[in-house]
């Protein structure tokens, strides 16, 4: 049985660990091993994950088996009254095409009724993830390229109108 909470401060090493494999396992079908690397070493600083576990004005849930593993996560930045955006939503691959990322998806929905508009910002090779989000009512919006390390991402900017 999988729940979902809030990141625990104490939980932060595992919370990484979970991070760097999915990212890892995302990314480097198109990104060079020396880019996931750094953007890995980068993104997945401790110090960084504990001050957005602790930040009010980020809401970062944590999906866990029965036996307490963190299997799956996601981290939703409250950017105004009007938007929030999420900024990840991994599940560790040997837990994907069970429902995990949506509940984690619809905790987060759930949790921020108040605004109006959930974004993502998605490479577009990405194609896992990119489907996930439009068979969950997302479209795009907007495109954009961005250099990262000498590599050019296109990304794909995804919305959802919330209602209520």
């Amino acid at each position: 049985m999988i729940t979902i909470d809030e990141l625990r401060v104490n939980e932060i090493a595992e919370t990484q660990e979970l991070l760097k494999f999915t990212w890892v396992d995302n990314y480097s079908s198109f990104l060079s091993q020396e880019i996931v690397q750094k953007m890995t070493e980068f993104l997945l600083n401790p110090e960084l994950l504990r001050k957005e576990a602790i930040d009010l004005n980020i809401l970062f849930l944590v999906a866990k088996d029965e036996n307490k593993k963190i299997v799956g996560l996601v981290t939703v930045l409250k950017m105004d009254n009007d938007l929030a955006q999420i900024a990840r939503l991994y599940v560790h691959p040997d837990y994907q095409r069970r429902g995990i990322g949506l509940r984690l998806l619809n905790e987060s929905i759930d949790r921020l009724r108040r605004f109006k508009t959930i974004r993502v910002e998605i490479e577009e090779k990405n194609k896992k993830g990119i489907n996930f989000y439009l068979k969950q009512g997302f479209r795009e919006v907007e495109t954009k390229r961005e250099l990262i390390e000498n590599a050019i991402l296109n990304i794909s900017i995804l919305e959802r109108k919330l209602t209520g």
